[in-house]
């Protein structure tokens, strides 16, 4: 993406994201995420997104208190 003449990058969450878009909270069950970027000697940049596919995540909302 491209902001002001810059190149913009996101990239998932490395622990527990909410879902977007919701009115009310609510917690995506998509593994953590991350973003490899490669520097290349010619000045180019490569970058790639992928998720930690053999890590469950878990989080325990028995707490949360939800007024």
């Amino acid at each position: 993406m491209q902001h002001a003449g810059l190149t913009v990058l996101t990239t998932p969450s490395t622990c527990f994201q909410f879902v977007a878009g919701t009115r009310h909270f609510s917690v995506d069950d998509s593994p953590p995420g991350w973003r490899w970027l490669e520097l290349r000697a010619d000045g180019t940049l490569r970058s790639e997104i992928g998720r930690a596919d053999d890590f469950v995540v878990t989080l325990d909302m028995s707490t949360f208190n939800k007024h």
